[in-house]
């Protein structure tokens, strides 16, 4: 899943959030593409500027794993979650988010 939400980043076919959940969708049948509306959420547009590839990780987890998903995301990003806290501190590089957010997500569900 980590591989496959990477690759869609790096061909520009979508932001980090939509990144992850494609990677989501091709890994489980629980969501399709487009199921989730996160096109907005890229680019430090998500709720309270998170980065967009922890916010779409932590909503596919839902309200029971959300909590787990983003303190595993800070441990990798040196306790950052906001996007423009994370590129200034250059803890993970924006594709090293979409893959750290979907391992993340892949090893929590």
């Amino acid at each position: 899943m980590k591989l496959e939400a990477e690759k869609f980043y790096i061909e520009r076919r979508g932001n980090c959030a939509q990144s992850v959940i494609h990677g989501w969708s091709q890994y489980s049948e629980k969501i399709k593409n487009g199921s989730l509306e996160v096109s907005d959420a890229g680019h430090g547009n998500a709720d309270g500027g998170m980065c967009g590839a922890l916010f779409a990780a932590s909503e596919i987890a839902g309200v029971e794993k959300r909590e787990l998903v983003i303190q595993k995301f800070k441990e990798k990003s040196k306790g950052h979650t906001g996007c423009r806290s994370i590129r200034k501190s250059r803890s993970l590089s924006c594709v090293e988010c979409v893959g750290t957010a979907a391992s993340i997500l892949q090893e929590c569900l």
